[in-house]
């Protein structure tokens, strides 16, 4: 089953990877996915807002999804793939098996944050990530930062040209939002 969270208020939240999704759950649940602040439709998963297997009974309701801007979602995305598939990232979100250079990575991401909010007949909200009372607002609810990827030694990240190219390409929705 590929189903969001639902919240008791009737909004649908899209999870997307490392954009607060984890957070939002143990706000509402504790540590349980699917618990009582959240509707039982199914156990809720990341899952593409056009992939929503029931989005028929659920469309009159309020649909929200996490976004990052580009500059921090792809190091943390990178960091998490790296951390839970050990050097093997999930071919769902990424085009390769494994990971050999940052280039081949940022080129190989299949589906940006936008990407994930995209419906052919829905309107999802974008609430970002670096403003939580958005969620906060409509979920009623305060963020945690439950699930931090180990960042080692992470410098901030400082693109050179060829990964701003590859950037730019991919991300222009979420550029044009953040206004870069």
């Amino acid at each position: 089953m590929r189903n969001p969270f639902v919240s008791a208020n009737d909004i649908v939240f899209i999870r997307v990877p490392k954009t607060g999704s984890t957070s939002v759950n143990h706000a509402v649940n504790g540590h349980k996915s699917g618990g009582p602040g959240w509707r039982e439709v199914a156990h809720p998963t990341h899952v593409l807002a056009r992939d929503v297997d029931n989005w028929e009974e659920l469309q009159h309701m309020t649909w929200i999804g996490g976004i990052r801007h580009p500059y921090t979602w792809i190091p943390s995305f990178y960091s998490w793939l790296d951390y839970i598939d050990n050097g093997h990232v999930r071919s769902r979100w990424w085009r390769g098996k494994t990971h050999t250079n940052w280039y081949d990575f940022v080129d190989g991401i299949r589906f940006t944050p936008f990407d994930w909010l995209e419906h052919h007949t829905i309107s999802v909200i974008p609430c970002p990530l670096e403003k939580p009372e958005v969620i906060e607002d409509l979920l009623k609810i305060r963020l945690p930062h439950a699930n931090e990827t180990p960042k080692g030694d992470r410098k901030a990240f400082n693109p050179d040209n060829r990964t701003m190219d590859l950037i730019e390409a991919k991300f222009h929705r979420e550029l044009k939002y953040y206004g870069n």
